[in-house]
Parts: C-alpha cells; sequence; structure tokens
C-alpha cells in the first residue's frame, strides 16, 4: 500500500509542479508581454488561476499523509495517550465523512453543470465543469488518504505529524 500511496504523492506533486511552472512562466510571461507592448494575454489570468485552484486540492491529501496540514498542536500535546489515539481516529473518521461528502457535492456540481448546457463566458472558452472538476478529484484524493492515515493508524503504524 505504501508503495501506491508513494507513487500516487509522485504523479499529483508532479502535476501540481508542472502547474507552478507553467503558471510562473505564463506569468512572467505576462510581464514582459506588458511591459515592452503594453497588451495583454487575454488568457493568462484566468488559467494561472485555474491552475492554483486545480494545484491546492490535488496536493491536499499528499499534504495530509505528511502531516502538514495545521492543526492544535497546543492542546493534542496535553492529552494522554489513549485520548490523543481516540482524537486521531476520529479526526480520521470525521475527514473521511466530511471529504467523501464535498466530493460528492462536487459530483453533483459538475453533473449541474454539463447538463445545464452553461456556455462558457470566460477568455479560455473552457466548459464550467472543466473549470470546476479540481474540487471533486481533490476531494477525491483527500478521501482516500484519509482512509489511508486511519488504515495506516489502526494497523499500528505511526503516522506523520502525529505524536502519540
Amino acid at each position: 500500500m505504501n508503495r501506491f500511496t508513494d507513487t500516487l504523492d509522485k504523479i499529483l506533486l508532479g502535476i501540481a509542479g508542472t502547474m507552478l511552472v507553467l503558471s510562473a512562466l505564463l506569468m512572467t510571461s505576462e510581464v514582459v508581454r506588458r511591459y515592452l507592448t503594453g497588451s495583454s494575454i487575454l488568457w493568462a489570468e484566468e488559467v494561472i488561476t485555474i491552475f492554483m485552484v486545480y494545484m491546492s486540492f490535488l496536493v491536499a491529501g499528499v499534504v495530509l499523509k505528511q502531516g502538514a496540514h495545521v492543526r492544535m498542536e497546543v492542546v493534542f500535546d496535553r492529552l494522554p495517550g489513549s485520548l490523543k489515539k481516540g482524537l486521531v481516529v476520529a479526526i480520521s473518521v470525521v475527514g473521511i465523512v466530511m471529504s467523501a461528502f464535498l466530493f460528492w457535492s462536487g459530483v453533483l456540481f459538475i453533473r449541474f453543470l454539463i447538463t445545464s448546457g452553461i456556455h462558457p463566458y470566460t477568455a479560455t472558452q473552457m466548459d464550467p465543469w472543466v473549470i470546476a472538476l479540481g474540487f471533486p478529484l481533490g476531494m477525491a484524493f483527500l478521501t482516500f488518504y484519509f482512509v489511508f492515515q486511519l488504515y495506516t493508524f489502526l494497523g499500528g503504524k505511526e503516522i506523520a505529524g502525529w505524536k502519540i
């Protein structure tokens, strides 16, 4: 299972890293173009914004696996071991339920966008569902990583970021 999640980590971080590099290149070219010609690439800001949304949601699960999500360590560190273990399980279960709910809500929203016939009104002329797809994809991965965290913890292994 670790080999699979490590490979998935590399894929998701690779996609996000590629989007980050492309955003930086596009932003730099946009600045240079505005300075030299006084004109702008109409779709540049929109593509960068879409990339930022996709990057944020795609790596949320990887960040969870690395133990880098924000949490109340001051409170957690003061709890006795048995309460810490119960809290890790509770947080994982709530995370699974919430991210699965958000995934399903995202799927319903994508379905609505596809069936409603809403036409793109943006510079890229991308269908709105393509722009919104990053959210349910990210929530699907986050759900998977919460399940993996719970599975790892219940299997008696340490999970990153939790000192028990």
